[in-house]
């Protein structure tokens, strides 16, 4: 297996692009091609450097990022590269809020956990591969939430097999995800956690009236959470980042970075089929006859 070293500057170690970046790559190699791997690659590389910057420059500070990507232009893809990236450099606990809706968050664990091939039930034990806790209804090559106590995380940790909980964005999903994750955090050691936000701008952000004095319960479970784990690296994703750039400076969720997620090679999006100036879409004017 090949690996590679970025070199990076004095303020950090060298990147390391080991086994699970090795392995996602190859991945996305027979899915878009080499061509469209490569593209992917690129991204993450300088995204994960990008991240890195900022948390050893402000080690108490802001970790929070925002990552923009058109819609349905590969977003995912990057996002299992730059979990991989940070899998082969010590992180080893990754929570995943997959949406708003259960078809969502399914379709979440169904794709990390088939990229990461993660292993279910009996065969858990047997298998070297990460662990992936879900607190909706089980997909293959998943555990629920409700298994994840801290002896089985201690034993996964010390086994380096890197722990993977989709989490839906609701209260009761959440505080269950909360409870679990506490326990794990005041028993085992050698956590390194953190946190990805998809569709970032949907019901995590807080919309009280009076964002001072109240937080509504989605926000409010986030801000839990990333303090439990002691201000992780937080990446909130989305294709309308609207509402996350525009925040109060209060907010708990404000991102001190922005980093785009360049489409995949081949991408058509709203700029070739919704702008005015394009050769694919014809207007037809009030008076004139679609026949």
């Amino acid at each position: 297996m090949e690996q590679y070293i970025i070199n990076r500057d004095k303020w950090a170690s060298s990147i390391v692009e080991g086994k699970y970046f090795y392995r996602i790559h190859q991945k996305h190699v027979e899915a878009y091609g080499e061509k469209g791997a490569n593209n992917i690659v690129q991204n993450v590389r300088a995204t994960y450097y990008k991240l890195m910057q900022q948390l050893y420059t402000d080690q108490d500070e802001n970790h929070n990022s925002l990552l923009v990507g058109k819609v349905q232009s590969g977003k995912t893809s990057n996002l299992e590269l730059l979990t991989a990236l940070a899998f082969d450099n010590g992180y080893n606990f990754l929570i995943i809020f997959g949406g708003y809706d259960k078809e969502l968050l399914r379709q979440s664990t169904e794709r990390f956990g088939s990229t990461f091939e993660t292993a279910g039930g009996e065969d858990v034990l047997d298998s070297e591969n990460p662990v992936l806790f879900t607190t909706n209804e089980l997909t293959k090559g998943s555990l629920s939430i409700n298994s994840l106590d801290p002896e089985f995380a201690k034993q996964l940790l010390e086994e380096e097999r890197p722990i993977i909980i989709t989490c839906l964005k609701r209260p009761p999903a959440m505080k269950a995800a909360l409870r679990a994750i506490s326990m794990v955090q005041e028993s085992v050691s050698g956590i390194v956690p953190f946190i990805i936000d998809d569709e970032g701008d949907q019901a995590s952000l807080n919309t009280a009236k009076d964002k001072a004095r109240n937080s509504t319960p989605t926000y409010k479970n986030i801000v839990k959470l990333k303090q439990e784990l002691q201000n992780p690296l937080y990446l909130s994703v989305t294709a309308t980042p609207q509402a996350n750039i525009f925040q109060e400076d209060i907010s708990a969720l404000n991102p001190a970075s922005i980093h785009t997620v360049q489409p995949g090679l081949g991408y058509d999006g709203a700029s070739i089929y919704h702008l005015s100036e394009n050769q694919i879409v014809e207007t037809i004017q009030e008076e004139e006859s679609p026949l």
